[in-house]
């Protein structure tokens, strides 16, 4: 947008480390480095003032932007040091710092994402306490330049709440079609982030083509987390196939009142007919708790018919 392009206006260097300060007076250098020197401090302040406590139009944008294009990758990072702890209001602008220095100097950004990520992978298995913080902005940011790289340093660290959002963000970044982005998780060391990411690409898969995503959670979705995500494509595959999905959550072994009274619900939407000779089948405890699911939905399209319906087996109208 606006902002982005005031920000991204202008020429880029990366010449010359930036020295710890500005020079004293008796410093013996020539006075050519103390000036730029002192010109690249005074820069980092200006970026620091309006990121921090102005730059609430485009004037303060573009001296942002003005400001940026003098300070090279080493000024960069102590900045981007001193932002990490920026007020929530200023983080979209933090993460366009990060994006911009990225596309101009990739390696360096990478170099100082590299201690950053040394320091987020200590959080061992619990979730990720930055997961929507500035720090996952930044990650993020990082993940999209090169999402094979972040998976392979997330095969590093399997076993921590980094390695979930890693995975979770390069998979994102990935153009690749489903099947190919649960082979990559697939593939993952066995770990919570493992399980969960596979979870994950199944479900939102199932939204899609549930006929597909059944087929593959069998074999690839282990443990407890399984008949969760069977559950989940079912209702999903009701929207689609309703026939189907309730052919094969009789097949599956799934025993769920919940899950299969969410089926009927979402079959009925589709299919009235079919869904009323399958419930039909069902034993009198089933039809009451699914029944009153299934009227929820049929009234809004027949009442009459949902009452007379919901009288005739018994079902509670009011739970």
């Amino acid at each position: 947008g606006v902002i982005s392009g005031v920000l991204a206006n202008g020429s880029w260097s990366r010449k010359d480390p930036v020295s710890g300060g500005v020079a004293s007076s008796a410093d013996a250098r020539p006075r050519a480095v103390v000036d730029k020197e002192a010109q690249r401090e005074e820069a980092l302040g200006t970026v620091l003032s309006e990121l921090l406590y102005g730059a609430e139009d485009l004037q303060g944008y573009a001296a942002v932007g003005a400001a940026l294009e003098r300070l090279d990758s080493t000024a960069m990072a102590r900045l981007l040091d001193r932002l990490r702890f920026a007020p929530e209001d200023s983080h979209f602008l933090v993460a366009l710092v990060m994006e911009k220095w990225i596309a101009r100097d990739p390696e360096a950004a990478n170099a100082w994402m590299q201690t950053r990520l040394a320091a987020l992978a200590q959080d061992g298995p619990l979730a990720w306490p930055f997961a929507n913080g500035l720090e996952a902005k930044l990650v993020s940011l990082w993940v999209k330049g090169d999402p094979e790289r972040a998976i392979d340093y997330a095969r590093r660290k399997p076993h921590t709440g980094l390695a979930l959002h890693l995975l979770r963000s390069a998979l994102g970044a990935m153009r690749v079609d489903e099947r190919q982005k649960v082979a990559t998780a697939a593939a993952f060391p066995v770990s919570n982030a493992r399980t969960v990411i596979l979870a994950e690409l199944h479900i939102n898969w199932g939204r899609r083509d549930a006929a597909a995503a059944w087929e593959s959670v069998n074999r690839m979705v282990e443990g407890g987390a399984r008949k969760g995500v069977m559950g989940e494509i079912l209702v999903a595959w009701a929207g689609q196939n309703p026939g189907a999905a309730l052919d094969q959550y009789a097949k599956s072994g799934i025993s769920n009142r919940s899950v299969l009274a969410q089926v009927l619900a979402t079959s009925m939407r589709k299919d009235a007919e079919r869904t009323l000779q399958w419930i039909a089948k069902l034993g009198p405890e089933e039809i009451a708790y699914c029944g009153s699911k299934l009227v929820e939905v049929w009234v809004s399209t027949d009442p009459v018919a949902a009452l007379e319906w919901a009288l005739a087996n018994g079902v509670p109208l009011f739970q």
